[in-house]
């Protein structure tokens, strides 16, 4: 079994560990409420968006051509063998379809974590004014109770008064 000095170096793991390594640390930072623990979650999330869409674009070596005709293919600018050339070619375009799906998907995403992104900010906002509004009732009514013992206390005193008079008198 290969040990760990074996192996090689591969960028886009490291990016990955790396991208979830500031996301959990910046969900801890939220659970205890650290000061720019929602900085820290969001570059944690574009860490991991840029890491996917490198993945997306990632060529394992085996596929990578190793003569330059066929990365830098000559270039005619005749509009007949362009258009004859994706004619030839639908598994050029049967990849950019790929790309472009995946673009539209990840588009899709961001739209979609921008708005519970939004809910989630209103929902956090009316939760800080529920809870100043029974913050505040919580007060009122510590103030009532107060004044009703202090109510009770003054009634006491008065009857434990009336009633040492009245045991005087008898």
């Amino acid at each position: 079994m290969p040990g760990l000095r074996d192996r090689q170096f591969n960028l886009i793991h490291f990016l990955y560990g790396f991208g979830a390594i500031v996301i959990l640390v910046a969900a801890l930072s939220t659970v205890l409420e650290w000061k720019y623990a929602r900085h820290l979650f969001a570059a944690g999330i574009i860490v991991e968006i840029v890491i996917f869409i490198v993945s997306l674009i990632d060529i394992p070596p085996s596929e990578i051509p190793s003569t330059p005709e066929i990365v830098f293919p000559p270039q005619d600018h005749s509009t007949e063998d362009s258009e004859a050339q994706k004619k030839t070619s639908p598994e050029k375009n049967n990849e950019l379809d790929k790309v472009l799906s995946s673009i539209e998907g990840l588009n899709d995403s961001f739209q979609l974590l921008r708005r519970s992104n939004q809910d989630l900010n209103e929902s956090v906002q009316q939760i800080k004014q529920d809870y100043r509004e029974i913050k505040r009732s919580t007060l009122n009514f510590e103030q009532s109770l107060n004044t009703i013992k202090s109510k009770v206390d003054q009634t006491s005193e008065k009857v434990e008064k009336l009633e040492k008079e009245g045991k005087n008198a008898i």
